[in-house]
């Protein structure tokens, strides 16, 4: 799936030891990775299209660029 994303603007705000990962695509879709608890390299997706998500994430996204 990751393959298919063309990247037009890319920002990164990264934590080590992070448990979950997004990536936001043209605003309008949205990819949540969630590493297991267990230690081991297994990962849950999901992603959505649902536009209150995708803004709600997003706004979030900003304000914490705009503080970094």
């Amino acid at each position: 799936m990751l393959e298919e994303i063309k990247v037009c603007e890319l920002r990164i705000l990264a934590e080590r030891n992070a448990k979950m990962h997004y990536i936001i695509i043209d605003k309008t879709q949205l990819v949540f990775f969630r590493r297991d608890d267990s230690g081991s390299n297994v990962r849950s997706v999901i992603w959505t299209n649902c536009n209150s998500l995708v803004q709600c994430v997003l706004c979030l996204f900003e304000e914490l660029w705009k503080r970094s």
